[in-house]
């Protein structure tokens, strides 16, 4: 079943709504989907917040009757559709056991038991020495012999270590069978933005000596000196291989210019543009030596040969030194865009034609006479490789994007408060909504089709900014109510967290 069609099925007990000009209809969705939302495979896949699981829905009601296929975590996981599975970003508990060796080394994913302490987890990595694993369920001890599920294989724990909250990317090849952990200990935060694992499809390759294989990336949001990784699922989805990382030093941990990078914001990959499958479009910040939109036009090549494309790239280069390789020097035909706030973005709308995308920056850019706290509508030729900025100025700064069933363009834009100017003051010209923009048929102008106000508005200095991103970490099926909105240029679909009431 299709998006759209999700939404004709979710409008049976509809209500409609009127408010000046514009006309919407309201219908209540299932209450089981509380957290980041894919479309996959004809369904909406979904994760629960308190209790992380991952549910479907079929078009009339959420199916809590199906598998629950993730472990219990710390915290909720992100969902990320590819061709070839479904990948999660989610915390755990992580175990670090040294062991007397056992017949031959577990298997990745493979699932482990303590038979004394009845505590199961999954296997990460084994190298012969380390065994790495995910808690699942219980408790281990340090001593007791653990043994695996599959290869039966038995070992004798001489130690443990328990290492808090560590991060982990989780793979299902269909959904319904267990996710297990791929990658773990990698830096990242939870919920992930959406588009730091970036499917490119099937490449030609060769790559590792694979021809015709799928390719996932996922670039790392880290405080300093980022990790690009690459994953060829259909070959083994257990297995990820660093590209290349950020160089530099940052003490302090402050967003100066001593390092490369501070973090990928994402990467966009467009088919059907350029000399091979397509164009890989990667976005890093934070500061204006840090921020740019980066480009590729030869996935292979970039898993191939990382080192190469650090230096294109110029992850090893800092400050001014690193905008002027990319602007003037060798690295330009690889960058879209470096050296300034108006190329600090995580996110990049694709039209349906493949021919433009469309971006709000993250932070005002006051060398375009940008007021604190406001920002405009960019423009980008995927083919040509410019950007135009327009005019159509914004409240807020930019975020996030999605796409109404209808294929509107909808981007978001942020309310930053609590640490901008000072504590309980919003940034300049920000207010406390997060706002909701389409783009108009004219395809150059942003419309705003509602706000959300934060449920943290009014809060003391220091309160944590809880309601800050509304679209930030799903789509628009995200939330507990989806509004049909009709007339004019503000056609499209949007969304009403269930904690932030509608501004009509």
């Amino acid at each position: 079943m299709t998006a759209a069609k999700i939404l004709l099925a979710s409008l049976a007990l509809a209500t409609t709504r009127q408010s000046g000009q514009l006309t919407w209809t309201e219908a209540t969705m299932p209450k089981g989907l509380l957290g980041p939302q894919v479309t996959w495979r004809g369904n909406l896949w979904g994760t629960h917040w308190e209790q992380p699981t991952v549910m479907f829905y079929d078009g009339a009601k959420v199916n809590k009757g199906g598998k629950t296929v993730v472990p219990r975590k710390k915290f909720a996981p992100s969902m990320y559709a590819t061709g070839s599975g479904l990948f999660l970003a989610s915390r755990g508990d992580q175990y670090l056991f040294t062991y007397i060796k056992g017949r031959k080394p577990f298997k990745p994913g493979e699932k482990i038991r303590q038979a004394f302490t009845s505590a199961i987890g999954n296997v990460v990595s084994d190298d012969g020495k380390i065994l790495n694993v995910e808690l699942s369920t219980g408790a281990f001890d340090n001593y007791h012999q653990v043994k695996g599920l599959t290869s039966e294989v038995e070992v004798n724990i001489t130690g443990m270590t328990l290492n808090q909250a560590v991060n982990f990317i989780e793979y299902s090849p269909d959904g319904l069978q267990d996710f297990v952990p791929t990658l773990s200990g990698i830096g990242i935060g939870v919920p992930l933005l959406p588009h730091l694992i970036c499917d490119c499809g099937i490449i030609k390759g060769p790559i590792r000596g694979y021809k015709n294989t799928r390719v996932v990336l996922y670039g790392e949001y880290v405080e300093g000196n980022p990790t690009l990784w690459y994953n060829l699922p259909d070959i083994n989805p257990m297995y990820w291989a660093p590209i290349m990382t950020g160089t530099g030093s940052n003490p302090n941990g402050s967003q100066d210019s001593t390092e490369a990078v501070r973090h990928f914001h994402g990467e966009v990959f467009v088919p059907g543009i350029g000399p091979n499958e397509g164009r890989l479009f990667a976005f890093t910040g934070d500061n204006d030596s840090q921020s740019s939109i980066l480009i590729c036009d030869d996935i292979a090549d970039l898993c191939n040969n990382g080192t190469k494309w650090a230096n294109n790239w110029a992850f090893n280069r800092y400050g001014s030194d690193r905008v002027k390789f990319l602007t003037k020097g060798a690295g330009a035909p690889f960058c879209l865009g470096a050296g300034r706030q108006e190329y600090r973005t995580v996110e990049l709308m694709i039209d349906s034609a493949k021919r433009y995308g469309y971006y709000i920056p993250d932070q005002s850019d006051a060398t375009d006479g940008d007021l604190p706290g406001t920002n405009t509508l960019h423009i980008v030729d995927l083919a040509a490789k410019s950007i135009r900025r327009t005019t159509n100025r914004v409240t807020g700064t930019g975020w996030v994007g999605t796409y109404a069933p209808d294929g509107t363009i909808l981007i978001s834009t942020d309310s930053e408060f609590g640490f901008f100017p000072k504590p309980n003051q919003y940034n300049g010209n920000c207010d406390e909504f997060c706002h909701l923009y389409a783009l108009g048929s004219d395809k150059a102008s942003l419309y705003e089709v509602t706000k959300f106000r934060r449920s943290d508005w009014n809060n003391p200095a220091g309160s944590v900014q809880i309601d800050r991103w509304p679209l930030a970490f799903g789509n628009l099926f995200g939330w507990d109510t989806t509004y049909r909105v009709e007339g004019g240029d503000h056609a499209g679909s949007l969304v009403k967290s269930p904690s932030l009431p509608l501004s009509r």
